[in-house]
């Protein structure tokens, strides 16, 4: 197992060193404007990276973002920029979380720090600056899928408050065996209940069938759903281009949190 594990992290260096090489989307945007955090003794992580808005209220609604990844790779430098733009253009702030990466901490580790980060930050948010009760989660790629998926675990324990979720050209369908809907959300037996969700998907890319599959089954069952497939592109597109897209398809995000985000009452229940 230790061979196993040294070969998957010489791969995330060799992945991260040819990522950093490669042209992103937006590639103007500031890095490293984020404020470090201590949360309280007992927190699910000791520290927070949070975006403040340059405009917005005094104690601004809350974003959670997910970095993508397939599960093993990537780390929240990869959303960095990106957590920057959202902050701006939505008046919200953003949390960029570090969530435990395979074959170390197996699902369903990572979905469970993600849920209990949400629930702390519900609880917690005054000491980062945020209100708790307007919170919604979001990712893309393998983070789109932790977003639902906490979604559907916050309806589960009823708990956290979820006001939102944005699903940016995820995996929805992994088809465990037997098929488990916190790793497979579109496969879940009922989707009834679930907060307000964008999914965005890529006309190009291989997980847009399930992606689409996924927005059906929520306007289906009820949930306020908004659903945008890019033309043109492919998998990552809002991270790697092309930038017209890719900025659309952050504006939209950004848009979608305004209105979720932008009232202090009327979270779902």
């Amino acid at each position: 197992m230790s061979d196993v594990l040294d070969e998957v992290r010489e791969f995330r260096t060799a992945a991260a060193s040819h990522a950093r090489s490669q042209p992103r989307a937006l590639p103007d945007l500031p890095s490293g404007t984020f404020e470090v955090v201590d949360t309280t003794p007992g927190a699910p992580v000791p520290q927070l990276r949070v975006y403040h808005p340059a405009v917005g209220p005094d104690v601004p609604g809350v974003f959670v973002n997910l970095h993508g990844g397939g599960f093993v790779l990537g780390g929240w430098q990869d959303d960095d920029p990106y957590c920057r733009f959202l902050a701006d253009a939505s008046g919200c702030a953003v949390v960029n979380v570090d969530y435990p990466l395979a074959p170390e901490d197996a699902f369903p580790a990572a979905l469970h720090q993600t849920y209990d980060v949400l629930g702390w930050i519900a609880d917690h948010g005054r000491l980062l600056g945020v209100d708790g009760a307007r919170l919604a989660v979001g990712g893309h790629s393998a983070g789109g899928n932790l977003a639902a998926a906490s979604a559907l675990l916050a309806r589960r324990h009823g708990r956290p408050l979820l006001r939102g979720v944005v699903v940016d050209h995820a995996p929805l369908d992994l088809a465990t065996s037997p098929a488990d809907e916190l790793a497979s959300p579109v496969r879940a037996q009922d989707l009834g209940g679930l907060p307000p969700t964008l999914v965005i998907t890529a006309e190009h890319d291989l997980l847009r069938a399930e992606g689409d599959r996924y927005a059906a089954r929520l306007s289906a069952a009820g949930v306020d759903t908004e659903h945008v497939v890019f033309p043109g592109c492919g998998h990552g597109f809002t991270h790697v281009g092309p930038e017209e897209q890719a900025t659309a398809a952050w504006l939209r995000m950004a848009t979608f949190l305004r209105r979720v985000l932008g009232e202090p009452e009327g979270a779902w229940a």
